[in-house]
């Protein structure tokens, strides 16, 4: 809406303003992984619903494999069976203890805590035998200065922990997704247009916001393209009924078109 009305008004900017609509932001973002390998800027807006909050940070994640190793017997012979499904329960207990009193003892100004949370876990054949395998899925919540190999230490440590208080514990962890959490300065020139039109639509000065979950924008970042997050008012993400207010729809296109011919002018 934005783009078009500029271009309805027959308004030229001193610069190219790009448009990308990609897909997978959901799981693997592999539509934005491969705009950036053909494209860059000298800035970048990503139009999640932040409510019209001038997003600066957001939180990344890590998902985590952990295998945990028993002995599958028959549930007739107990002194010869592991049961795996037993050994992850000392996992997630750990797990539940890293939340709780470790990582929600790091607070980021903007988001908060990070977390660590079990998602999944299955193990087992049948009733009657000692499952000799069991596996949890982790997710892992990580605020800017953390990085995949503090967390995959940490999950490390934690098992070494468990490991040396039972000869019997065996288990393996593998981070086999990660994403970086991302924060931008606000003194980034993308940072200041927009605060700037927001000021001149609006009549009083922008929120400047963290998010817990995580977007695009950390890859735009990463290759090197300042990035903001900015959008309307929206409920029901994820639910069976999504919706936009439409009042905020047309604020926030009136303060990215704002936002466009302040930046775009300004570069030299």
């Amino acid at each position: 809406m934005a783009v078009q009305s500029l271009i309805e008004a027959g308004k030229r900017l001193r610069g190219d303003v790009l448009l990308t609509f990609v897909a997978d932001e959901e799981y693997g973002s592999i539509g934005t992984e491969s705009v950036l390998k053909s494209y860059s800027a000298d800035a970048a807006i990503v139009c999640e619903p932040t409510g019209l909050d001038i997003v600066i940070a957001h939180k990344g994640f890590a998902w985590i494999d952990v295998e945990v190793f028993g002995r599958a017997v028959h549930g007739s012979l107990p002194g010869e069976g592991i049961d795996a499904i037993a050994k992850a329960g000392k996992i997630l207990v750990e797990v539940e203890r890293l939340g709780e009193e470790i990582l929600s003892q790091k607070i980021h100004p903007l988001l908060g805590s990070p977390s660590i949370h079990a998602s999944l876990i299955q193990g087992g054949s049948d009733l009657s035998t000692y499952p000799g395998y069991c596996k949890i899925q982790l997710e892992r919540r990580n605020l800017p200065d953390e990085d995949m190999l503090t967390i995959s230490e940490e999950i490390q440590n934690l098992l070494s922990k468990i490991g040396s208080q039972d000869s019997k514990f065996k288990a393996q962890s593998d981070v086999f997704s990660y994403r970086s959490a991302f924060e931008v300065s606000r003194e980034q020139p993308i940072i200041q247009s927009l605060s700037r039109s927001y000021i001149s639509n609006r009549g009083e000065q922008p929120q400047f916001a963290g998010q817990s979950f995580w977007m695009d924008s950390a890859l735009l970042a990463e290759a090197g393209i300042p990035t903001v997050a900015f959008g309307p008012t929206g409920e029901g993400f994820h639910a069976a009924i999504e919706c936009v207010d439409f009042n905020s729809m047309i604020t926030t296109t009136e303060i990215l078109i704002e936002t466009m011919t302040d930046f775009c002018n300004s570069k030299k």
